[in-house]
């Protein structure tokens, strides 16, 4: 089953995480997180921590991600935002081309629309959605 999305679809939680997330950096036991060792990650229902595991053999770790001490009163209702106000444009040059391919059949019939409505810029690098 195919779920389509639109631009309100997608939430922008940065603002929430950093509100949220105190600590990322280090564990239980004052050693420093490596982020890009971690094989397992677990996490557990109404937990303060992550647990997570270098290697499939030990034991797991834990990280408080709201630091140490009491947890901070957590902010009465946060609730992420839309990351677009308005559908994202594709460049010029590829809207030129989605005529031949609708034409060709390679885009679907019922799909022709979409594409043919998708709004464009006038820019040649397109905005980036991973910033």
């Amino acid at each position: 089953m195919v779920h389509q999305l639109c631009h309100k679809d997608f939430l922008d939680c940065k603002a929430l995480s950093e509100t949220l997330i105190k600590n990322r950096n280090k564990n239980e036991n004052g050693e420093t997180v490596n982020w890009m060792k971690i094989k397992v990650q677990r996490f557990q229902k109404n937990s303060q921590s992550i647990q997570y595991k270098y290697r499939y053999g030990e034991y797991f770790s834990s990280l408080n991600i709201f630091g140490r001490g009491r947890p901070a009163a957590l902010v009465d209702i946060l609730e992420p935002v839309s990351c677009y106000k308005s559908r994202l444009p594709i460049s010029s040059a590829k809207k030129a081309d989605l005529p031949a391919l609708c034409k060709a059949a390679v885009i679907p019939r019922e799909h022709q629309h979409f594409f043919r409505c998708l709004p464009s810029s006038k820019k040649k690098v397109e905005t980036s959605i991973f910033m």
